[in-house]
């Protein structure tokens, strides 16, 4: 699933694919959608609405691809990897899989408490510049979650199992203390047997650069928003906006008022109501010893849910300010892009 650390699974693969092949393990870089297998997960999901950050990945081939996994040789392990191929439906899921006849299967999935993992997905959303007219996640996308499929992980959890068979499914749970050395690639490596084969102490370059996904604070994202919002970003690629965006840290990183928590909000409460009986299968069936990590935390009232006038005054009044300070920042970069 998304946020439960494939990226840095990815881009560590990704970067020591010709070093691990020598050893008899497949990262198929010939497939890759940036780290991972997206062009693989889209092109078998039937659901045309299924589009991975807007658009669809480039052009897969079946042919091609059925032709490299006859090429594999015996013994030798094949790791395909996209956070899309989750969410595809039970007939896609036999399609995909039709492809690895003569193949050991195995599937692993790690699952993130539910609402930790739909307060992280929209903030990735706002760093992709995905929300713009959102202040923050709202009963009604929590309603178009659940009008997608976006939340009953546990039916999808079953159709994947119906397929493979229990025993060729493992589902972790995304707690840090529950992993490997506290490593989700550890973890990784370890329940898929690739440990007797990969020591991470040989790749440390490799860790240093993909585990840097670091969580911004919810005024970060607020900020940020503002600015995708207001068309800030309007015209620039992906690298252009990450370079930008990084010179603005030291005014989006600045925490003027307290902490927003989403799970003391209104539309953490409606996720919860939605999505509480699956997930209590879910956690019975799958986490049975961890229960009390996975089950959702409901704080006190949000304080950002009922902001007095004054208080939205004055934070209207630092808005204005820190668009002011952006549009310099915006400024002294296109001098400089200019310039170079």
């Amino acid at each position: 699933m998304t946020k439960t650390g494939t990226s840095y699974i990815q881009g560590f693969f990704k970067a020591n694919s010709d070093e691990i092949k020598k050893i008899g393990i497949e990262y198929p870089k010939q497939f890759l959608s940036g780290s991972g297998h997206h062009q693989i997960g889209h092109f078998y999901n039937s659901d045309i609405s299924e589009i991975h950050h807007g658009q669809r990945p480039k052009v897969f081939s079946e042919t091609k691809f059925r032709k490299y996994l006859s090429s594999i040789q015996k013994n030798n392990n094949v790791i395909i990897s996209s956070e899309s191929l989750f969410w595809l439906p039970k007939k896609d899921i036999k399609r995909f899989l039709a492809n690895f006849e003569g193949f050991e299967v195995l599937v692993v999935a790690y699952i993130r408490e539910v609402v930790a993992h739909t307060e992280s997905g929209y903030g990735q959303g706002i760093k992709q510049g995905s929300f713009r007219r959102k202040a923050r996640i709202s009963e009604k996308y929590i309603k178009e979650l659940q009008m997608k499929g976006r939340l009953n992980r546990y039916a999808k959890l079953k159709d994947w199992e119906s397929v493979v068979g229990r025993n060729n499914l493992i589902i972790r749970p995304f707690d840090r203390p529950s992993l490997k050395d506290q490593d989700v690639l550890s973890d990784f490596l370890r329940i898929s047997e690739l440990d007797l084969k990969i020591k991470l102490s040989d790749y440390t370059n490799s860790l240093k650069k993909f585990n840097q996904n670091i969580s911004p604070s919810s005024w970060y994202l607020e900020k940020l928003r503002l600015l995708n919002r207001a068309g800030y970003f309007r015209g620039m690629d992906n690298k252009s906006r990450k370079v930008l965006i990084k010179k603005l840290d030291h005014i989006l990183d600045t925490n003027e008022y307290p902490q927003i928590n989403f799970n003391s909000s209104r539309a953490a409460r409606a996720l919860i109501s939605v999505t509480s009986a699956d997930e209590e299968k879910l956690i019975a069936e799958y986490f049975p010893k961890q229960r009390d990590v996975q089950k959702p935390q409901i704080g006190p009232n949000n304080y950002y849910d009922a902001l007095r006038p004054i208080t939205r005054a004055i934070i209207s009044w630092t808005k204005v300010k820190f668009y002011i300070k952006a549009l310099r920042v915006k400024r002294a970069f296109r001098k400089l892009s200019i310039r170079n």
